[in-house]
Order: structure tokens, then sequence, then C-alpha cells
């Protein structure tokens, strides 16, 4: 089944395991984005102005916490481009 592996064919266990372990969390985060973003924003959508239940506060409120975790991963992302900015510019600001 793996020969294609050749010399590295006794890694076909490990590969097939860790291609499980990554499918499976994928899944996981999937179904958890589901479970929470979905209910917030039919929140953010009711919420807003002109919509069904329009609650200036409570829109406000989800919108700022939504907006502050949708920043995370940029924000990762400038931290981990710091060395890379550095190499080439000199100054790790750019």
């Amino acid at each position: 089944m793996f020969d294609f592996l050749g010399a590295n064919a006794w890694m076909a266990d490990k590969v097939l395991l860790a291609t499980w372990e990554s499918i499976y969390m994928v899944m996981i985060s999937t179904v958890l984005s589901y479970l929470v973003g979905l209910p917030l924003g039919v929140i953010l959508v009711a919420t807003s102005e002109g919509h069904i239940v329009e609650n200036k506060s409570v829109n406000t409120v989800l919108g700022s916490i939504v907006n502050a975790v949708r920043s995370v991963p940029f924000i990762i992302f400038l931290i981990l481009i710091i060395p890379l900015t550095r190499l080439i510019v000199g100054t790790p600001i750019g």
C-alpha cells in the first residue's frame, strides 16, 4: 500500500496517525467555531439598528468583543514577522 515511501515505509503508521489527528483537530475547531460564531452573528444582526430586537448597547458590546478577538491572529502574525522585517530592513518596525 505504501510502496511509494520506499525506505521510509516504516513511518506509514505515524503518517496516518498524524493525518487523522490533524483532521480531528480541524473538525473540533470547526464545530466550536459554528457553536460560538453562529449565535454571535445572529445576535449581532438581530440587535443592530433597524432589525428585529434593536438593542444598541448589546450590539456595541458584542461587536467590540468580536472585533477584538478577530484581530488576535493578525497581532500574532505581526509579532512572528518581526525577525524577517529586522533581517530585510534592519529594524523591527520596518
